[in-house]
């Protein structure tokens, strides 16, 4: 396919990205390759992708080698990252992209429509053979509108969405945005046999605020990798104390779910919530274990006072501490609230309420 990129490249990608930057416009453009397990995302993501400078995917594009049918081209540009939601394109109306086999290139259009799994295919383009020269003028013309339309389109885009397509990378772990769900690669996580049992029970019971996984968690070369959905913006915090009140019963639900199955999840933070589909859920469960089960060479960005004693296990009291934690930092309290709080926050383990008995405090029946 060396050389199909090769013209794709200097014919639409180097002449789109010249003329967007003339334009104040900074687009980014992303070709497949192999992650560093090994694996290729040829199966999860179109071979190009362009983001705007707000993040929207505006165009995408497949490359096929010379002797493979355009259809399969076609086909595979409608699979990969068909979703048309506004967490990923905001009010942006379409997407452009095209696909190539060998020397002959089309491009098409995906089109909004109510049904974000249904966006409404167009096909912009007849066939254009790149090895005449009149197909590579026509290329180099088409090229030069659609650059025009990405900065209509940039100029017109309000409001924060995912970037679909994007890999987002940190110190030990690497999540890549496929669309209703992300594939999330990491090497810090409690154990294998623990992991493989929670999220089989989360996938079969899908209690309603815990992040789950679409099958079963894989483990290779010290690295665990697992397909998780809902997808929206990690870390989420309520505005008002109605919203915090709201938020706070999704998560002590979530956590009486993992408690009553013996499960604790040793991570609880405002970076581990988010917002998804109008509620709120409990994510990253990585560092989740069985109850009562010793520290080892976990190090919890926060730790209940217990933690610090000799021979301390990590108990369902001590993930009350760190929700106690969370709702302090999102500091939006009323007095049932704060009352709430100081309980959650007790020194002695044994005073604090557990996830069923918070669930009855004022602070939370009070929701709205």
């Amino acid at each position: 396919e060396d050389a199909t990129h090769s013209s794709i490249d200097s014919l639409i990608l180097n002449p789109i990205k010249h003329l967007c930057l003339y334009n104040r416009c900074t687009i980014a453009t992303n070709r497949n390759g192999v992650d560093s397990s090994g694996a290729t995302l040829n199966s999860l993501r179109p071979d190009v992708l362009l983001w705007l400078p707000s993040g929207v995917l505006a165009l995408k594009g497949e490359d096929k080698a010379f002797g493979v049918d355009i259809d399969q081209a076609r086909e595979d540009l409608r699979r990969k990252m068909n979703v048309f939601s506004e967490i990923f394109f905001g009010t942006v109306p379409y997407q452009l992209a095209y696909a190539c086999s060998g020397s002959i290139l089309e491009f098409r259009a995906f089109m909004r429509t109510d049904n974000p799994h249904r966006p409404r295919e167009i096909r912009l383009t007849g066939q254009i053979d790149l090895k005449t020269l009149v197909g590579r003028s026509l290329c180099v013309r088409y090229a030069v509108n659609i650059a025009r339309i990405l900065v209509a389109l940039d100029n017109g885009t309000s409001g924060s969405v995912i970037s679909l397509g994007r890999t987002v990378q940190t110190r030990s772990s690497k999540v890549m945005i496929v669309g209703e769900y992300v594939t999330k690669k990491t090497s810090d996580y409690s154990e294998e046999t623990v992991l493989t049992e929670l999220y089989e029970a989360v996938r079969k019971a899908e209690p309603p605020h815990l992040i789950r996984s679409m099958d079963g968690p894989k483990f290779s070369r010290n690295t665990l990798s697992v397909n998780l959905t809902p997808v929206e913006f990690c870390g989420s915090s309520p505005s008002t104390i109605d919203e915090c009140k709201i938020a706070a019963r999704a998560i002590l639900c979530a956590l009486q779910w993992l408690h009553e199955n013996g499960f604790v999840h040793r991570d609880i933070r405002s970076l581990n919530v988010m917002r998804a589909n109008g509620t709120w859920f409990l994510i990253d469960l990585e560092w989740a274990n069985y109850e009562k089960q010793p520290l080892e060479d976990y190090n919890p960005t926060l730790r209940p006072p217990e933690s610090h004693q000799a021979g301390f296990h990590w108990a369902a009291s001590a993930d009350m501490w760190q929700f106690g934690k969370l709702l302090e930092s999102w500091n939006r309290l009323d007095d049932d609230g704060l009352n709430l709080v100081r309980r959650l926050l007790h020194d002695d383990y044994a005073s604090r309420p557990n996830a069923r008995e918070a669930l009855q405090h004022a602070f939370i029946t009070n929701a709205e």
